[in-house]
């Protein structure tokens, strides 16, 4: 689990990857009460992307492209590092009944997976929550500098106070709400999420004096519900996924990641270019979307 949450630290690439993959690393079988298995890995990520960020851009303005070189080459060797720690890692032996279960998933293909109505629900309420995540690395900067004309450095803190937050709290937050269903959480989190989006959409109403404070508290709101949601959400890939096909059900849970992230910069800048306002409405009307979806999953247990 460290080693890879050491891998995710490295660079928002490895988000690309497999996020539904390290959960189940983290439910390999071992001495010790149970705990979250995402928790590590999701918390980890969402607080070295901001701070990363923070911190290239803080080298890159005080030492020009000469910084920038020397970022790119630390950046490529913390990637040598993470392959290495990944190289010399030694999972624990599976457990009997997953052995016996392995031809199923051979049997069963992806066309089991497409005809399990309640997962794909899953992964399309996972898709708002992937537009959701997108905001920090392609839209608040621009939403900050061109449509509410406030200097970069506004920027920089809100990246900074997410991955404070996040990193700080994470592990508080998540004992808290253990004994809530997942769905209910994810829920909550969705509405927290429509909160922050439209608190960022009325930000370029506001008057001057009000502008950094309405943006600080959104922040904070959308923190709050990224370090509710990423635990329990990428558990519930793993819990409703049928044991004996897991690795497909991963597979297709991951494609809301990879669907989300190819489509989102094209999507929320042409949002963006007919309104400061638009990407966020748009945003808002997502995690609304996404609650009656959550709500549903739990009545068909």
């Amino acid at each position: 689990m460290v080693r890879h949450v050491g891998g995710r630290q490295a660079g928002p690439g490895g988000e690309f990857g497999g996020r539904g993959g390290c959960v189940e690393f983290g439910e390999q079988p071992g001495p010790g009460p149970p705990d979250h298995p995402g928790q590590a890995v999701g918390h980890g990520g969402a607080g070295g992307l901001p701070l990363g960020g923070a911190l290239g851009a803080l080298l890159v303005a005080g030492g020009g492209t000469g910084s920038l070189r020397l970022l790119v080459a630390l950046n490529g060797v913390s990637y040598v590092v993470a392959t290495a720690l990944l190289a010399t890692w030694r999972p624990a032996p599976a457990a009997a009944p997953a052995e016996v279960a392995a031809p199923a998933e051979e049997a069963g293909g992806y066309r089991a997976v497409l005809r399990d109505r309640r997962y794909l629900l899953l992964v399309a309420v996972n898709l708002t929550f992937v537009f959701g995540s997108m905001i920090l690395s392609m839209l608040l900067a621009v939403y900050l500098t061109e449509g509410l004309h406030r200097e970069p450095w506004v920027a920089g803190s809100l990246l900074v106070l997410n991955g404070l937050q996040v990193v700080l709290t994470g592990n508080l937050v998540a004992g808290r709400l253990e004994r809530f269903r997942p769905t209910r959480v994810l829920a909550a989190a969705s509405l927290l999420n429509a909160l922050a989006f439209g608190g960022f959409a009325l930000v370029a109403a506001a008057p001057g004096w009000a502008v950094l404070a309405a943006l600080y508290a959104a922040v904070f709101l959308y923190n709050l519900a990224e370090t509710m949601a990423t635990p329990f959400r990428e558990e519930l890939s793993v819990s409703l996924a049928d044991p004996g096909l897991r690795g497909r059900y991963l597979a297709v849970y991951q494609l809301s990641w990879n669907i989300g992230q190819a489509v989102a910069p094209a999507l929320l800048t042409l949002l963006l270019g007919r309104g400061p306002a638009w990407p966020w409405l748009f945003l808002l009307v997502l995690s609304l979307a996404a609650v009656p979806g959550l709500l549903r999953l739990e009545r068909d247990r």
